[in-house]
């Protein structure tokens, strides 16, 4: 499995009211976020996480925007992010958009490394699944 860079963290910190009220998954792996900055050497040198810690990651991220959103000002002028100059509401609009260029980027990387073919995952289909 690749590093939660991909999506999740996005998640994580784009739902927070701001930079201060981050808090990043207690299995975080800065080598992933320097690598991806252009920093560290090579995504050999970085521990796959296992899938039950991915499933444990998306049980975080699922519960972070479960608790971050009745608390979320969407008519703010400032997104609360010093390197971002758009309002709340559009930043969450553009984090959207931000995971769905993830999910699309995973979805690739899957079927080219392995052949598999990824399915769409519609509304309820992970809750229907035993």
């Amino acid at each position: 499995m690749v590093p939660p860079r991909f999506g999740g963290r996005c998640t994580t910190r784009c739902t927070t009211r701001d930079e201060a009220a981050f808090v990043p998954w207690a299995k975080h792996r800065q080598a992933a976020v320097d690598l991806a900055e252009g920093r560290g050497s090579d995504y050999a040198d970085i521990t796959p996480y296992t899938r039950d810690e991915m499933l444990e990651y998306l049980d975080f991220c699922d519960a972070m925007v479960v608790s971050a959103l009745p608390s979320l000002d969407l008519a703010a002028s400032s997104c609360g992010f010093s390197w971002y100059t758009v309002n709340k509401l559009e930043h969450q609009l553009v984090n959207i958009r931000h995971i769905q260029h993830h999910a699309a980027s995973l979805s690739t990387r899957i079927r080219l490394k392995s052949g598999i073919q990824v399915a769409w995952v519609g509304k309820g289909a992970r809750a229907s699944k035993p």
